[in-house]
Order: structure tokens, then sequence, then C-alpha cells
């Protein structure tokens, strides 16, 4: 008797996933109370406060994220609808190395 033969499936060809390595930055302090009242009151996702140095001196970013770059434009849209209107986006990049970069520690 002989045994059907099972043609082989095409495997499904597997998109790439979006690299969640996008912020919007929602505002940034001179102060970290400051920046934590705005972290506080943020409904668009998780906010955290990364401080950097920014012409020899300190700042404190209240960023939203991470996202693929898609949703964090559409975040950063919402958030700039809602009155934020000075966010914007950065990316987590080795070093901080690259325009619109930012080096990100992970939590």
């Amino acid at each position: 008797m002989a045994s059907p033969h099972k043609t082989p499936r095409p495997m499904a060809a597997q998109t790439p996933r979006p690299d969640p390595s996008y912020y919007v930055v929602v505002g940034s302090f001179r102060n970290w109370a400051g920046a934590f009242h705005v972290a506080a009151r943020q409904s668009h996702g998780v906010a955290s406060i990364v401080a950097v140095m920014r012409n020899g001196a300190k700042t404190h970013r209240v960023l939203i994220g991470p996202f693929d770059r898609v949703r964090a434009r559409a975040t950063r849209r919402l958030v700039r609808g809602r009155g934020i209107r000075g966010a914007w986006l950065v990316r987590s990049c080795a070093n901080g190395r690259g325009k619109g970069c930012m080096d990100i520690p992970k939590t």
C-alpha cells in the first residue's frame, strides 16, 4: 500500500518587527521636580525621566515610550493635540550618537 506524500507548504515570510526605539519627549526641565510633575500627569503611556547633559548643564527630559516609528509619530500628534505643542521624537542609539539620538538607559 502506497503512502500519500504530503507536499511541503511554503513557509510564510516573516515581516520584520518594528524597532521600538523611539520616544516622545514631552518636556525638558532644569529641575527634577518639574519633570516629575509632568511625568505624573501623562496618560499617553508610561513616562520616564532621563537626565542628560546639555550645554554643560543637567537637564531632565520626560519621555514616553518606547515605540516603533509609526506609533511614536502618532503619539506625538496625540500629545501635541492635547496641548504639549513642543513634543518631539528621539531615538535610542548607542552612545547617543547621531541626529535625533539619545543614550536612553534600559529600565
